[in-house]
């Protein structure tokens, strides 16, 4: 191994350190390396399993549940800025629109757990700056005010 692998392989490691990463994320910390040594690294992390942009996609996913849920467009967006690759972005927001009326009621329960009409315009609101679809908003408002 060269010593110029060696070298990108550690910047390549110390930005997994914390976190798992997109590939594209690591290309990016490796900019300053020639194109067959980052290939190399990619390569070489893919193979010991420690670069896998599924299993970031799934953590992304896992983070956005919950009290913290958002609507598909915005785990869209949040998905395109990290650099997740097209079919992983697709394949979750496929899941994520299947899943997406539950997930806006029950934010809806934790936010709001009172019934009183006067919170109605305040939830859809919350619900639409968390990025969920008209639709859905008016469905899960509906279900937990009417």
């Amino acid at each position: 191994m060269s010593d110029d692998f060696q070298a990108a392989l550690v910047v390549a490691l110390r930005r997994l350190a914390t976190s798992d990463r997109f590939e594209s994320e690591v290309r990016l910390a490796l900019a300053g390396y020639q194109e067959s040594t980052v290939e190399e690294v990619i390569a070489h992390l893919r193979e010991k399993r420690i670069l896998n942009d599924r299993r970031v996609t799934d953590s992304v996913l896992r983070q956005n549940e919950g009290r913290r849920a958002v609507g598909a467009e915005r785990l869209r967006a949040k998905l395109e800025a990290r650099g997740a690759p097209e079919e992983e972005i697709d394949a979750a927001i496929e899941s994520a629109r299947e899943s997406e009326p539950e997930r806006a009621s029950g934010l809806l329960l934790a936010k709001f757990p009172g019934r009183m009409e006067v919170d109605r315009a305040r939830a859809g609101r919350f619900l639409f700056s968390r990025g969920f679809d008209v639709d859905v908003i008016e469905s899960a408002l509906t279900q937990h005010f009417d």
